[in-house]
């Protein structure tokens, strides 16, 4: 049960198709101290761009 708050923070960082919730990717905040990424889903064409600093 120690794990479950460490899940529902991996699922709350995780980006996902909206048409069909499949995983695109999972981002570890804990681990970094910035990023930026832009990805594009092949099912739907959705495209997702962020810049964060931790």
């Amino acid at each position: 049960m120690a794990r479950e708050p460490i899940i529902k923070e991996l699922i709350h960082t995780r980006r996902c198709c909206p048409a069909d919730q499949s995983p695109l990717m999972t981002i570890l905040e804990q681990k970094l101290v910035s990023y930026a990424y832009e990805t594009d889903c092949v099912n739907c064409m959705t495209k997702y761009r962020e810049e964060k600093t931790i």
